[in-house]
C-alpha cells in the first residue's frame, strides 16, 4: 500500500471514531511526535511510535500497548517482522490508524511479564499514567492491547482485571494462550469491572489448535486461551471473539500478530 493511500485509509478510520468533545480524551500536552525506542523508565524501558500521528477534533489519537513473550525477544528486535516491524506489522497497524504503538519491557529480571504480574501491572500503569497520558490527549475510547504468550498471560489474567478502568474502549489481540485470572503462582487482582467496559471493549484471543506445549516445554496455550475467554464470557463480556486454526504450534502465530490486530480493528471500525 502506498504512502497516500495510507493516509486516506487512516483518515477514514479516525474520522468514524469518538466525536469532537470526546469525553474520553486525556487532555495531554507537550509529547513529542518522533519515534523513540529503548526510553528509560522506573526500572525497565518502553519503545514509543508516535511519528506521522496527529491529534485533532476529527482525528482523535489512540494507543496500542504491545506485551512481549518470555525472553522479550519483540521488544529487543523492534524492527524485525515477527511481531513490531515490516509493512504487516503492529507499528504499520498503529500509524494507519492513527494510534501510539508503545512496546513495554517487563521490569523482571527473568524477562517474563506473568511471573510477578500485579506488580509488572502497577509498573505499566505508572507508564500510562504518568507518562502517556499527560504528554499525549489520547482518546482512552480508542486503546487497544497486543500481547503474545508470556505478555497474553499478562493482558488477560493481570492487566485487565486490574486496571481495566484505564481503558473505555477498544480491545485486546491476545496471542498464544491468555488463561483466566487466577491460574498462575501470583494471584490475580480482579477489580470490579464497569458495565460499559464489558459491553464495549472487545477481547480476541488467537491461538493455534496445535498449541498445545510440544514446542513450548509442555504450556498448553490452546487450553489456556479457550479457559481465558470462557472465564471473560462467564462475567458478562459481550464483545469477545477468537481465531483457533487448526494445526500448528506456540510459534504458528508469530509475524502475523499485525494481521490479526488490523482485522480486529476493522471489525471494530470499519474499512
Amino acid at each position: 500500500m502506498g504512502i497516500a493511500a495510507r493516509r486516506i485509509r487512516r483518515t477514514l478510520h479516525t474520522e468514524t471514531s469518538s466525536p469532537p468533545g470526546s469525553p474520553y480524551l486525556t487532555g495531554g500536552t507537550g509529547g513529542l511526535f518522533t519515534d523513540r525506542t529503548f526510553v528509560n523508565y522506573s526500572g525497565s524501558q518502553y519503545h514509543i511510535y508516535a511519528s506521522g500521528r496527529v491529534t485533532t477534533v476529527n482525528q482523535p489519537l489512540g494507543l496500542i500497548l504491545q506485551f512481549h513473550g518470555d525472553g522479550a525477544y519483540e521488544f529487543e528486535n523492534p524492527n524485525s517482522s515477527y511481531s513490531l516491524g515490516g509493512s504487516s506489522g503492529i507499528r504499520q497497524v498503529a500509524l494507519d490508524y492513527n494510534m501510539l504503538c508503545v512496546p513495554m519491557l517487563t521490569p523482571n529480571s527473568d524477562q517474563t511479564w506473568w511471573t510477578t504480574g500485579n506488580a509488572n501491572s502497577d509498573w505499566v500503569n505508572s507508564v500510562i499514567v504518568n507518562e502517556l497520558f499527560p504528554k499525549y490527549n489520547i482518546d482512552r475510547s480508542r486503546i487497544w492491547l497486543s500481547g503474545y504468550s508470556g505478555g497474553a498471560q499478562f493482558v488477560s489474567q493481570y492487566l485487565i482485571p486490574k486496571y481495566s478502568s484505564l481503558f473505555i474502549d477498544g480491545g485486546a489481540v491476545i496471542s498464544g494462550g491468555g488463561g483466566a485470572p487466577g491460574t498462575n503462582s501470583d494471584p490475580s487482582v480482579i477489580n470490579p469491572f464497569a458495565a460499559m467496559f464489558k459491553q464495549r471493549y472487545a477481547l480476541h484471543w488467537y491461538t493455534y489448535q496445535g498449541d498445545t506445549g510440544w514446542d513450548d516445554d509442555g504450556y498448553n496455550a490452546y487450553n489456556d486461551a479457550q479457559r481465558g475467554e470462557t472465564w471473560y464470557v462467564n462475567r458478562s463480556f459481550m464483545n469477545t471473539s477468537h481465531n483457533f486454526p487448526a494445526g500448528g504450534g506456540h510459534s504458528s502465530v508469530t509475524s502475523k500478530f499485525g494481521t490479526e490486530l488490523r482485522a480486529r480493528m476493522v471489525a471494530k471500525y470499519g474499512t
